[in-house]
């Protein structure tokens, strides 16, 4: 029998982010949004808040002061969280994914250096670098191209030196820590050209760039992260040589990762969604209140029926992983967060129009929110290579096929 009741735990988790929200996101979003300069759009004040209430540190096991959070429970508090500001869901995201990582796949060594560094820190943010100019989702199976992962790390006696440039990095400039995947065997298959590594902020060689001025998601940093001669500790190789896509990313992909982007976005359209409801019972038109139009009626019900079947599809994918008893089957996680993606932003869509012209004015928040849910048809994967990936993953199409 399936059970489609949260746990008593999860359910204290979502009030627990709905109240933050409500208190702490809501009251400064808008200005945060309107800063001209990208640099002033996210607050560290919201992040030490986040940090009190325990919700930055949700992947950490018990004893480290978390909770361990599965994947179900990060979609949960992930689609609240956004339905307040979806750049700040992102960076939560963001850390939940990198430090879940941290526990799970690095060695013992590497976990009694970096958990207490970021469990310790309230300002201590996460960020993946894998995206270049050469190429972004073009990494993402099958679609791999050996050229779209450029940055080089050599190792030079006890460090290892890396070379290279990564782009529209989430987090980039805020956070303290960053996973970086980088090309060890130029010589070697796809699968065997890279390494992981952990890179802190403060190592010799490391800089950031551009921080972006972006359309939407303007509560979080994407920036421009570079690499001259950036010298790590040996030690800082995550998992083995030449295992950053077989192994690491192939943990993340597992852990989720797909997943969580879908429900953030989610709760972002379903914010419009219920912005929208309230409007209609507000707004008088063509002789009485909207909400008694049968065309209202109409679009309602199916912003509504579209949004539960998307969370409903990202819960199943979530479950299809958490659970060790499942047969699991990859290619659900890509084709929930596709259809997430775009149902967030149709639905988005739809809400704003039934605004009418408010909806495209800043003294309402249906502008932002369509700004923002514009972001996950291409962030964490373009939607078109996740369903290419989720073909193959479906139909055991050759690899020979993509190329």
């Amino acid at each position: 029998m399936v059970d489609f009741k949260l746990a008593e735990q999860q359910v204290k988790l979502r009030d627990l982010a709905r109240k933050f929200v409500r208190e702490e996101i809501i009251p400064v979003r808008a200005e945060l949004d309107r800063e001209p300069d990208p640099h002033k759009g996210f607050s560290w004040d919201l992040l030490r808040k986040a940090d009190e209430v325990g919700l930055r540190t949700l992947s950490l096991k018990k004893e480290d002061g978390g909770i361990e959070a599965d994947i179900i429970t990060r979609c949960v508090v992930g689609e609240e969280i956004a339905a307040g500001d979806l750049g700040f869901a992102v960076c939560l995201d963001q850390i939940w994914k990198i430090s879940g990582a941290i526990v799970k796949i690095c060695n013992e060594e590497q976990q009694e250096r970096f958990i207490p560094m970021f469990r310790d820190d309230p300002e201590c943010v996460l960020s993946i670098c894998i995206t270049e100019p050469s190429g972004g989702s073009n990494y993402i199976p099958p679609m791999e191209r050996k050229e779209t992962i450029q940055t080089r790390a050599e190792l030079k006696g006890d460090k290892w030196v890396l070379n290279g440039l990564k782009c529209f990095i989430s987090n980039a400039g805020l956070s303290k820590l960053y996973l970086v995947f980088a090309v060890t065997d130029p010589d070697k298959d796809f699968y065997e050209r890279f390494s992981a590594f952990l890179v802190t902020s403060d190592s010799p060689g490391f800089s950031i760039g551009k921080t972006e001025d972006k359309m939407g998601q303007r509560l979080v940093w994407n920036s421009t992260v570079n690499f001259d001669d950036c010298t790590i500790p040996k030690e800082n190789l995550v998992g083995r040589r030449g295992g950053g896509m077989p192994d690491v990313l192939k943990f993340l992909a597992e852990e989720g990762s797909n997943i969580q982007a879908g429900a953030t976005v989610l709760g972002t359209a379903r914010a419009a969604y219920e912005a929208a409801v309230e409007r209609a019972k507000e707004r008088f038109i063509g002789g009485k209140i909207m909400i008694h139009h049968q065309l209202t009626h109409h679009k309602l019900a199916s912003m509504k029926m579209r949004l539960d079947a998307a969370r409903a599809y990202l819960y199943r994918a979530a479950y299809n992983i958490d659970s060790p008893d499942e047969e699991n089957d990859y290619s659900m996680a890509p084709m929930a967060k596709v259809f997430a993606a775009t149902t967030a932003f149709d639905v988005t869509k739809e809400a704003l129009e039934l605004f009418g012209a408010y909806g495209y004015m800043k003294d309402y928040p249906m502008e932002k929110y369509l700004r923002d849910a514009a972001s996950f048809l291409h962030s964490d994967g373009v939607n078109d290579v996740l369903l290419i990936r989720a073909a193959r993953l479906l139909y055991d199409l050759p690899a020979e096929m993509f190329q």
